[in-house]
């Protein structure tokens, strides 16, 4: 995606206003998160001459907290994700009503079909989910290297190796994402083209009177396997993509 999505999909949630209520949410779920750590730390080297009590219920209140700053967050990212769905599919569905006939007649109705379900499943699921993963992963990152630093600056340098790996491996998986996304898109498009036509009045007429009903189901169930197979090769590429830090961590 362009960075000019990007920016209309921030417009969308509501600009500066919404993203700095999420920024807020999510710095201080990290604070908690490093507030939780710091205490344990403490409580485990004074545990000879300190009181259980004390500790443990200052514990509890601070994961409690952490607790509410989850759900907060999880609140945010779900008024963001509501806002822009709601403004994106009102300005999708006004520019394809607005369209000139010329368009809508050239243009088949399943290719139309397709790009409007996947733009708005992009809108109202991968999207969302994906911003929010990479803040959060992203302020989880930058947590752990603040602790670690304050340790030892050796794990920053090992740090910076895995993160340049990983990179790379990201963008020799970004081709295949993209062709794949094609690949998904086409067989999706046939799969719609099919379906559509069989909404004309006299579809089914015609398909019986030419004898022409084994074809196409023929013809259905490749589209239908076609489209299946771009899902699951999407699906396998998207677990490549979750398994590759793995090693890459465990080698540190």
């Amino acid at each position: 995606m362009a960075w000019s999505h990007y920016r209309t999909y921030f417009l969308a949630t509501g600009g500066a206003r919404s993203w700095l209520l999420a920024a807020v949410a999510i710095t201080t779920h990290e604070l908690l998160n490093f507030a939780r750590s710091w205490w344990l730390k403490s409580w485990t080297s004074h545990a000879e001459h300190a009181q259980a009590s004390y500790y443990g219920n200052g514990y509890i209140l601070v994961s409690f907290l952490g607790c509410l700053a989850i759900t907060a967050r999880c609140l945010v990212w779900y008024i963001l994700g509501m806002a822009a769905s709601e403004t994106l599919f009102s300005n999708m569905t006004r520019s394809i009503f607005g369209a000139p006939l010329q368009w809508l007649e050239e243009t088949p109705h399943g290719e139309i079909i397709n790009r409007f379900t996947s733009d708005m499943n992009i809108v109202d699921e991968r999207l969302p989910h994906g911003l929010g993963y990479m803040i959060s992963c992203t302020c989880q990152v930058l947590s752990i290297l603040l602790a670690s630093s304050s340790v030892s600056f050796h794990g920053l340098f090992i740090a910076g190796g895995i993160i340049y790996a990983y990179c790379i491996i990201g963008a020799k998986l970004l081709s295949a994402t993209r062709k794949l996304k094609h690949i998904s898109s086409t067989s999706t498009s046939y799969l719609y083209q099919r379906l559509s036509s069989l909404q004309a009045s006299d579809a089914f007429i015609t398909i019986r009177t030419y004898s022409m009903t084994r074809y196409f189901a023929t013809r259905m169930f490749r589209c239908i396997d076609d489209s299946s197979s771009a899902a699951w090769h999407h699906t396998l590429r998207q677990i490549m993509m979750d398994l590759s830090p793995v090693p890459l961590a465990r080698c540190s």
